[in-house]
């Protein structure tokens, strides 16, 4: 349908299609057993993530980026020469080839790693919208270094993935709109053979766990939001930093803020990756509706809120009942009114039509004196385009 073709689809990787924490578990097990391989029988993970933790502290204070490669192989190299001093009582500094060795290792243990790992119905999920939607560009947005294309399992399913790490983005990665502009780029160059802004008027939606890096940030891009969401709280997993985590106490409180301010930018929200080919047709609706809205040769559209029909209520799918849910209570709509969405974006609830930049008011119905009426936000999320009701 015009205005609503699903061109492209992007996720993010760590704690979305996989478990970071057990993933990075791995990764250092793998990265251990290659120090000690190599003779470095008193080098540690917990000795790498110290001099981590010590680098960042120390970059930060001179407000100072590198990558998150570079992070790790000055860490292994910082404890690689601990153990060495420890051993010897000389100080030496370490071929860069060993600190590559091990830096390989414990990459490769990480997408290995990732691979087995996959929540469930990951596989299912890609199988089906990549069925659902032919032509559709599926590509992986990330700060870290896993890559779907190293993953047999994944690698089927996607077109590209763009890493914080990769030249020419770094160090816009998340949440800075510089990593979803290059993803953006990509896809154009898949599409047409040369690098553009924006993806026109085709529908892109963005998938991933963290507000701030993927919900606001994708959402302030273009995209349609859908935050992975596995608590029923409604918090970012359990809230806790993870103890392999070197990120910094400054670091974290600005991911909590920036996290409150993303929540309005949902567009939709799933608990488990079945929930997400719904999600988007869902989102597709409602990128009809907006469509519809803009068009000056679209005429009233009237949309019946079935809060109050229970029935009705309850044959929607769980991830419409929620955006259902938190519009209402966003907006204050009474239960059981009737939308009515004019050309210039507005909505009237409870028998009003607003017309054009006049706001003009009058009764459709019943008169409807208190009628609450309001923009339409892009990221409402909920409309569904099978039948009237929302």
């Amino acid at each position: 349908q015009p205005g609503a073709t699903l061109a492209l689809l992007t996720f993010d990787l760590d704690d979305t299609l996989f478990p970071i924490s057990p993933v990075v578990e791995d990764a250092n097990v793998a990265m251990v057993e290659a120090m000690e391989n190599l003779g470095y029988r008193g080098a540690t993970q917990d000795g790498v993530l110290k001099a981590t933790r010590k680098i960042r502290t120390e970059l930060a204070e001179r407000d100072e980026a590198i990558t998150y490669t570079d992070l790790r192989k000055r860490a292994v190299r910082a404890e690689l020469e601990r153990d060495i001093s420890i051993e010897s009582g000389a100080n030496f500094e370490v071929h860069s080839s060993v600190v590559e060795h091990v830096f390989d290792a414990w990459l490769d243990a990480r997408q290995k790693s990732a691979g087995r790992r996959l929540f469930p119905g990951a596989l299912e999920m890609l199988s089906a919208v990549k069925s659902q939607y032919p032509g559709l560009v599926i590509g992986a947005i990330t700060n870290g270094r896993g890559d779907p294309l190293d993953m047999p399992a994944l690698a089927p399913y996607f077109d590209f993935c763009v890493s914080g790490e990769d030249e020419g983005v770094f160090p816009l990665r998340k949440p800075h709109r510089g990593i979803y502009d290059a993803a953006l780029q990509r896809y154009a160059e898949l599409e047409t053979g040369s690098p553009i802004d924006g993806i026109g008027d085709a529908v892109w939606v963005h998938v991933g766990d963290d507000l701030a890096n993927d919900v606001g940030a994708s959402a302030a891009s273009g995209a349609y939001a859908i935050w992975f969401d596995m608590t029923d709280e409604g918090g970012e997993m359990d809230g806790a930093r993870p103890i392999w985590s070197t990120a910094t106490p400054e670091e974290v409180e600005r991911r909590k803020r920036l996290a409150d301010k993303a929540k309005d930018s949902v567009s939709a929200r799933v608990m488990n990756l079945a929930e997400l080919p719904d999600a988007i047709d869902t989102i597709l609706g409602l990128a009809i509706l907006n469509s519809n809205i803009h068009d000056e040769r679209s005429s009233i559209i009237g949309i019946k809120c079935c809060c109050n029909d229970v029935s009705e209520f309850e044959s929607l799918n769980l991830a419409r009942k929620q955006g259902h849910r938190l519009f209402c209570e966003q907006q204050g709509i009474q239960h059981g009114s009737i939308l009515k969405f004019s050309l210039n974006g507005s909505v009237g609830t409870g028998g009003m039509e607003m017309k054009g930049s006049e706001r003009e008011e009058r009764s459709l119905e019943n008169g409807g004196k208190n009628a609450k009426h309001f923009h339409t936000p892009l990221s409402l999320g909920l409309v569904s385009h099978h039948t009237d009701t929302w």
